[in-house]
């Protein structure tokens, strides 16, 4: 197995085991969706000549928790932003 997909697996266990103890469901879109969907969006660093790896910093206050993800799904249900 490529280590890109263990990555990509490793990922896919960790949100459902967030998303399960939070008491939410999970489901991995199926290839053909996945391909011309967006899975994450991230934003508000420049770009970057490189073009074999980039670090991505995210601050403390937003790691992915079970506290996390039912605040936001509480935000999503009241319609509030996120």
């Amino acid at each position: 197995m490529y280590i890109t997909t263990q990555k990509e697996e490793f990922s896919y266990a960790y949100i459902n085991a967030i998303a399960s103890a939070a008491g939410y469901s999970f489901q991995i879109a199926p290839r053909p969706l996945d391909l011309v969907g967006v899975d994450i969006t991230i934003t508000g660093l420049l770009s970057t000549e490189n073009q074999t790896t980039v670090t991505v910093y995210l601050p403390r206050q937003n790691i992915f928790s079970v506290e996390a993800l039912i605040a936001l799904m509480q935000q999503i249900a009241s319609g509030e932003p996120i």
